[in-house]
């Protein structure tokens, strides 16, 4: 998810499924079955697509690493990525942090 929307129809959207979901929009929004989590030496013969970072929301959330991986999980989707290897960690406070992820193509 981002934190801004590129159009009203995306934030109007991201509002229902606030209201519908109970405030799950961080939740994984499509199906990680292709999305591997692998050590970075498991990736040396695959395509290397970016580095980005997953974000865990607001909000008192005792378990943040799973919002802020789903994040990276939804982007690594949108990306076309097959394999994960997850970088650092951030905590900000006790309830909420960033997660740093590399995505890589390991399909071919």
């Amino acid at each position: 998810m981002h934190l801004f929307f590129s159009n009203k129809q995306n934030c109007f959207l991201v509002i229902i499924r606030w209201v519908l979901f109970g405030g799950l929009a961080f939740a994984p929004l499509t199906t990680m079955a292709q999305l591997m989590e692998v050590e970075a030496v498991a990736t040396t013969r695959c395509h290397f697509i970016d580095t980005v970072q997953g974000f865990s929301g607001y909000g008192k959330k005792t378990e943040w690493k799973s919002y802020a991986k789903s994040d990276v999980r939804n982007r690594a989707t949108e990306l076309g990525a097959s394999h994960v290897v997850w970088a650092q960690f951030n905590a900000t406070g006790a309830f909420n942090g960033t997660v740093v992820a590399k995505l890589y193509d390991c399909s071919s």
